[in-house]
């Protein structure tokens, strides 16, 4: 096996990831606050998404798995939710990890929704894999590179 030369971002030091993670999240609230100032339209809030958000009734874990890097907990989830138009079949369903060291939490980190169960099932699967054999700063700087994908598509 050869060992690659890997480069790490400052920023994903165990001290320094959590503040560079809040930073990349204003960013993207700020960036979605004004795009939706910008685009604001009336029908937009009948959409059947938002709808169904506003009216959701109960969720369920399917699965959950924690793993611990570095001191760092990476608890992975996937969950069924359930809206009152839809009480017994999900309508959608989500895939997201919480990120705890000490007491600091990150909720909802990687989120990812989906429509149907299979592909729901098999996201977490493969992100299984992923948790398992990454180191946490791998796994940070996946998520900052998440992250700004997600800057750079909304300027």
């Amino acid at each position: 096996m050869v060992d690659e030369d890997r480069h790490y971002r400052t920023e994903s030091e165990i001290d320094k990831a959590f503040v560079y993670l809040d930073d990349l999240d204003n960013q993207i609230k700020e960036l979605k606050d004004s795009k939706y100032q910008n685009n604001f339209n009336i029908f937009s809030l009948f959409s059947k998404k938002n709808y169904d958000n506003l009216n959701m009734t109960k969720k369920k874990i399917l699965k959950s798995q924690n793993f611990i890097k570095d001191g760092y907990e990476f608890r992975i989830r996937l969950e069924s939710i359930y809206t009152e138009n839809h009480e017994d079949k999900p309508t959608y369903y989500i895939f997201y990890s919480n990120i705890k060291y000490y007491n600091e939490r990150r909720p909802k980190q990687f989120y990812k929704e989906f429509g149907k169960e299979n592909d729901a099932l098999n996201y977490f699967k493969d992100m299984q894999g992923v948790f398992t054999h990454l180191k946490r700063r791998d796994l940070m700087e996946k998520l900052f590179d998440m992250k700004l994908k997600i800057i750079k598509s909304l300027k």
